[in-house]
């Protein structure tokens, strides 16, 4: 599932220290943001309830706005 972090990258991150940790850890959190705000935006533009589009757009926002402080892509580097 996209936005997931899988078994093999938990084991990267274990061994790994410093600015490979931090590679790691930044690229799985842009991938975890950016499949959220695609969630969202899907839910505000086809749901049904307005409380769920509502919190779908407050939650797509944060999204957006985390992604913008982890600066760089929004996609994980291989």
């Amino acid at each position: 599932m996209p936005g997931m972090v899988s078994l093999d990258t938990l084991a990267r991150a274990k061994r790994a220290t410093g600015r490979e940790f931090e590679r790691i850890l930044t690229g799985s959190l842009r991938a975890h943001f950016a499949q959220s705000r695609t969630h969202y935006a899907s839910e505000r533009a086809s749901g049904g309830a307005n409380e769920a589009k509502d919190l779908a757009a407050l939650v797509e926002r944060s999204a957006t706005e985390e992604l913008d402080r982890l600066g760089g892509p929004s996609r994980p580097s291989p």
